[in-house]
């Protein structure tokens, strides 16, 4: 079942480390989280002393966002790893809706089948724990 949350979903491959990343772009009248981000990599979470290596990392998270209000957190440093800028010290997803996130196409798969005023239950790594957070997909503005 496909919905028009599909429209706002832009994958992209970036080269080295960095592995998927995806934002979600302006449409009217379509749900809206408001996240950047990309796959967890070893290389990322080695630098981010984590012991988990598959989930995606928060960079960004827009200001006034559904993300943004329910408190989902992006990156507030920048590093090169590989040759490659990435920020980190954003939250990690690696759960939504009580489904494991290893990869952006998981998160992808559950925000295909929701709608404005949906809410979704992320479980995200947050410095040395885990907690969950519940957002309530928006229109975009």
């Amino acid at each position: 079942m496909q919905n028009s949350i599909n429209a706002l979903i832009a994958f992209a491959l970036l080269i080295g480390i960095v592995g998927a990343s995806f934002a979600f772009v302006e449409a009217p009248t379509v749900a809206w989280l408001g996240i950047r981000g990309s796959n967890l990599t070893p290389a990322i979470a080695a630098q981010m002393d984590l012991e988990q290596q598959q989930g995606f990392l928060i960079f960004m998270v827009e200001s006034g966002s559904p993300a943004d209000a329910a408190g989902l957190r992006g990156g507030n440093r920048v590093v090169v790893i590989d040759g490659v800028e990435v920020t980190l010290g954003g939250d990690v997803v690696i759960g939504i809706d009580d489904r494991t996130v290893l990869v952006a196409d998981d998160i992808r798969l559950v925000l295909d089948q929701k709608e404005i005023g949906d809410n979704i239950k992320f479980t995200v790594i947050r410095g040395t724990g885990t907690r969950e957070i519940n957002v309530i997909l928006g229109e975009m503005p």
